[in-house]
């Protein structure tokens, strides 16, 4: 008899890093940083189980006749 296990893990991390800078003045100075970073990390573990049964069976039977 053979076991098989299958394990997914899916593991999905978003950071947003936004930066906005307006500067009014005489200049005008306008920055906008927009970092995205999506991780996705994707885990498979397989985990193969092998059971072996042995099942002996003896028999005796033993006759003794007198005559």
């Amino acid at each position: 008899m053979e076991l098989l296990f299958l394990i997914t893990t899916i593991t999905t991390t978003t950071t947003t890093i936004a930066t906005i800078t307006t500067i009014t003045n005489t200049n005008t100075i306008t920055t906008i940083t927009t970092i995205t970073t999506t991780t996705t990390t994707t885990i498979t573990t397989t985990t193969t189980t092998t059971t072996i049964t042995t099942i002996t069976t003896i028999t005796t039977t033993t006759n003794t006749n007198t005559i």
